[in-house]
């Protein structure tokens, strides 16, 4: 029984990879407090400003850096989007903070263009806090609106799940595994079909 190792083999590729967890902690944002936010990339994940304004937050973070926003350095509402090149992903929590009074947050999930997710709350003025997601589904987008009606607000560490999805290698080497089971088979049959005869 030659067949039984491929199809062990080919099993075994078929596998379910392990999902990648991570914190966008934004440890290596660069720039100096102050300096405006468009867009950084940490772990797979890429949080981008996609409205009003942002900015580096060298001064407040849980810790330091973290996003921050707010009518003392711009317009009052900031939008955030996150992604993970593509890939489909969950998330679990992430932290937020209000200074100088409150702040409110509307969260939408995104899959194929599909808004599968809505979730918003306030928080008054104090320390950031750590918001969980309430949610086990996965997305390809997230946004985050946020708007201050104190001085400002933060935005730090995004702890999400990207899902498992096998590389180009691990594709081909199943492509070539399953090309083998049937060449097996199909030789196996057609030896079979002499003997009997």
């Amino acid at each position: 029984m030659r067949i039984l190792p491929l199809v062990a083999a080919a099993v075994l590729m078929a596998a379910p990879m392990a999902a990648q967890a991570a914190v966008v902690s934004f440890d290596g944002l660069p720039g100096a407090n102050g300096s405006v936010f468009a867009t950084y990339s940490e772990d797979g994940f890429t949080v981008s400003k996609t409205a009003g304004d942002a900015f580096v937050g060298q001064l407040y973070g849980n810790p330091l850096p973290s996003i921050f926003a707010g009518p003392y350095y711009g317009s009052a509402s900031t939008s955030l989007q996150i992604t993970a090149g593509g890939q489909t992903f969950s998330f679990q929590s992430w932290d937020f903070g209000a200074n100088g009074g409150p702040a409110n947050y509307s969260i939408s999930g995104f899959l194929n263009n599909v808004n599968i997710f809505s979730s918003g709350g306030a928080l008054s003025q104090g320390a950031i806090q750590t918001l969980l997601s309430g949610t086990n589904l996965v997305f390809d987008r997230l946004t985050f609106d946020l708007t201050s009606s104190g001085t400002s607000m933060n935005f730090d560490n995004f702890a999400g799940t990207i899902s498992a999805v096998p590389e180009p290698a691990t594709w081909a080497m199943m492509i070539i595994g399953f090309g083998a089971v049937g060449s097996m088979v199909r030789t196996s049959r057609r030896r079979n079909v002499f003997n009997a005869a």
